[in-house]
């Protein structure tokens, strides 16, 4: 390492080498004026540049930072140095580009003609960061004439000659330069692609003009002229494509909806083009959404879009009323009806007045047609009943006419007035047919004696069985127009009679009872007592902070609780036959019911209580259960009531099967394609489930919440399944009744 001196004396040197290279610094390179530096051999002024190389070994590099020297006077011989080398980049800059010039060292730009390209290329230049044009055998030279040359830095310039830059924004000042050179080279651009967009314009070409010029305000987003000649070309493009869209499909659309009277083949093709212009219009509609210039341009064209927008909502209402006008000229008034609520729910689905509009057309022909479908239903229907006894048939016809009115007035419309003595004739008629519909469903439920090998037994049960029946079928909500009967020469074919019933005799079995124990402990009441520490601190004087002026402890109990359970079981066997429809269906309840009695006791002998430290809250006693066990005679009396229960049962499942049978037979003349018979069942089954309420979720609830007993759980399963069944066949009921009358009517 160089003596502190030796360095100071090189460090003088390179600073009278900076000075005079600034003096000349006018010029791009320095003259060969000999400058004595205090060497052996004369040595010519170095270049900023080489000055700069060996100045940044000294101070940056590991191999030059191990001299000792001093740091501070080393960072303002490179800082001075760094401004002869910008001003000499300057200079090399304004010979290149002639519209740019050095003053005092800082670049300008003088304007003038200039190519884009050029431009471009000047700007690209400035940008970049400015590179220091150090040689490396100029830099070797400085470094042997200061005494500075190691084999570090010959490796450290064969490394970084290349790399070597100012740092950004300390010596001179370019960005007004870049900035006026950007401005004119967007001026350049801007006035290019206006007069290209010009061009396009005048050959009425706006979509390619309209590309040409937005493309580029992202370039130049605060350029006023190009957003103007934007503006104006965005509000031309979208009036010519308003204008085209009415050329190529509402005009269309509109010759093809005035063929369609008395002209089906043009319908389909109707439907094909309204279809395709309502897709076209989106499309363009979304285009204008994406982009602010073509909404702006939508706002001032708003008069033309409203008018286009009217007359394409006015084609597609104008086809669902021909849509409708087709069916209601077959009769078709059902179909109608449906193509009505769904043409509705389309509606609602357009914006703001179009939907108004749409809505008050669709309301205004549902209103013409409304007078003439209650009129075909009223007729139809008093035919059917008339002339075959079809009252089934009838009521889903008036239910029609009460859907049909029903659904104008939830939506606030007004019924013509000669649609009164209709609705009323209606009512009168759908009376007469439920009339029928009474008489024809109800049923009857007879029991017969029921046979057992215990004297008394058979009658008992019978007794106890019709009361339970009398409840059930008055309060079961799965069941319609069953009542019970006692005499089974007045049976008809549609009743449900119980013959051959035999009940044996209820066997006990009273089990043994087990026994257990069961260790068990209980938190008793808490205790509060003086401390005597605190006391005696009181009394003596003392301090008493962080002694509790109170203790408190806890009893606890510990005790063995003796557990007694005794299981009884009874077993019941019940037979009976199930006569309907001529069909008979044997019936088996072979069951062995279990009843559990418990008793718990605590011998208080057998206690022990202890003090111990309070762990939480006092607990209450035990509930402890002492169940009496029940006597033969109690447990055969329980059997039978539970025996009798599940009889009721099954019974009531086969009665709530009856709209299943129902839609047994009207399915069966469906597949004979004889619809007249199968709409009548239909109908009978729709007004049946009318009456009934299924609720599976509330057996559900039951099943999951309580405690059910093992006999009775299966039973009650049972249930929820006929439930569900029926739920499901109220869901879907009127579809099917009206689907089979629409069959018989268009057949």
């Amino acid at each position: 390492m160089k003596p502190f001196s030796q360095v100071r004396n090189i460090l003088a040197c390179i600073f009278a080498a900076a000075i005079f290279s600034l003096l000349i610094s006018s010029c791009v390179t320095t003259s060969a004026v000999r400058v004595e530096l205090g060497t052996a051999a004369p040595v010519y002024p170095p270049t900023a540049e080489s000055q700069w190389a060996v100045l940044t070994w000294m101070l940056e590099s590991d191999e030059g930072q191990l001299l000792s020297f001093d740091r501070e006077q080393a960072e303002a011989i490179r800082h001075k140095t760094g401004y002869v080398v910008f001003t000499n980049w300057s200079q090399r800059m304004a010979a290149e580009f002639p519209f740019i010039t050095v003053l005092n060292g800082d670049l300008f730009f003088t304007g003038g003609q200039a190519d884009n390209d050029v431009l471009m290329e000047a700007i690209d230049k400035l940008e970049r960061p400015i590179p220091v044009l150090a040689t490396v055998d100029e830099s070797l030279a400085f470094s042997w004439a200061t005494g500075l040359y190691n084999s570090g830095f010959r490796l450290w310039l064969d490394d970084n000659i290349n790399d070597l830059t100012l740092p950004e924004g300390r010596y001179g000042n370019r960005e007004l330069a870049i900035k006026k050179l950007k401005k004119a080279n967007e001026a350049y651009i801007v006035q290019r692609i206006t007069a290209e967009a010009s061009q396009y314009s005048a050959r009425s070409e706006y979509r390619s003009a309209f590309d040409i010029l937005r493309k580029r305000v992202s370039d130049f987003p605060e350029n006023e002229t190009l957003l103007q000649q934007t503006a104006v070309v965005a509000e031309r493009l979208v009036d010519s494509q308003l204008q085209g869209f009415v050329q190529s499909h509402i005009r269309p659309v509109q010759t093809s909806l005035a063929k369609l009277a008395g002209n089906a083949a043009e319908f389909a093709n109707s439907g094909v083009l309204v279809d395709a212009a309502e897709k076209a219009f989106l499309s363009l509609f979304n285009s204008w959404n994406d982009d602010s210039f073509l909404t702006a341009a939508l706002e001032k064209n708003g008069q033309k879009f409203d008018q286009v927008h009217k007359d394409l909502a006015v084609s597609r209402v104008t086809f669902w009323q021909h849509e409708i006008k087709n069916l209601t000229a077959k009769d078709h008034y059902w179909r109608a009806f449906n193509q009505f609520k769904t043409r509705f729910e389309d509606a609602s689905q357009y914006a703001s007045p179009t939907r108004e509009l749409i809505t008050a057309r669709l309301w205004q022909e549902y209103l013409a047609v409304l007078p003439s479908a209650v009129n075909h239903f009223l007729v139809t229907g008093k035919r059917e009943m008339e002339n075959a006894e079809r009252f089934g048939t009838a009521l889903i016809l008036f239910d029609m006419v009460g859907k049909y009115i029903a659904f104008a007035r939830e939506n606030d419309q007004t019924v013509p007035d000669s649609l009164l003595t209709l609705e009323t004739q209606v009512e009168q008629l759908n009376q007469e047919s439920l009339v029928f519909f009474e008489t024809w469903v109800k049923r009857s439920l007879i029991l017969s004696e029921f046979a057992s090998g215990e004297a008394g037994l058979g009658t008992t049960f019978l007794r106890d069985l019709e009361n339970l029946f009398s409840r059930n079928l008055r309060s079961n909500e799965l069941v319609y127009g069953v009542t019970t009967h006692d005499d089974t020469q007045d049976a008809e074919k549609s009743d449900y009679v119980l013959h051959k019933c035999n009940v044996a005799a209820f066997e006990v079995d009273m089990g043994q009872p087990e026994e257990s124990l069961e260790l068990l402990s209980r938190r008793g009441e808490v205790l509060e007592e003086d401390n005597p520490e605190y006391l005696d601190r009181v009394k003596k004087e003392m301090v008493t902070t962080g002694i509790p002026e109170k203790i408190f402890s806890q009893r606890i109990y510990r005790y063995t609780k003796h557990t007694r359970i005794q299981d009884i079981v009874v077993h019941s066997r019940i037979t009976f036959m199930m006569l309907n429809q001529s069909k008979n269906k044997f019936f088996e309840i072979n069951k062995f019911m279990k009843k559990r009695f418990t008793q718990e006791r605590i011998d208080p002998r057998e206690t022990i209580v202890k003090i111990e430290k309070v762990s939480g809250q006092e607990e209450p006693e035990p509930d402890l259960r002492n169940e009496r066990v029940w006597v033969n005679s109690e447990m055969k009396d329980w059997a039978r009531k539970q025996a009798q229960e599940i009889v009721a049962m099954n019974v009531m499942r086969e009665i709530a099967a009856y709209p299943h049978s129902l839609v047994e037979l009207a399915v069966g003349f469906e597949e004979k394609d004889q619809w007249q018979v199968a709409s009548n069942f239909w109908g009978f089954c729709y007004e049946y489930m009318n009456r009934i309420n299924p609720e599976p979720n509330r057996i559900k609830d039951r099943l999951e919440n309580e405690t059910l007993l093992d006999h009775m759980f299966l039973e009650v399963k049972e249930n929820l399944r006929t439930s569900q069944k029926l739920e499901k066949l109220k869901r879907n009921v009127w579809d099917n009744a009206a689907n089979a009358v629409l069959a018989y009517l268009e057949s």
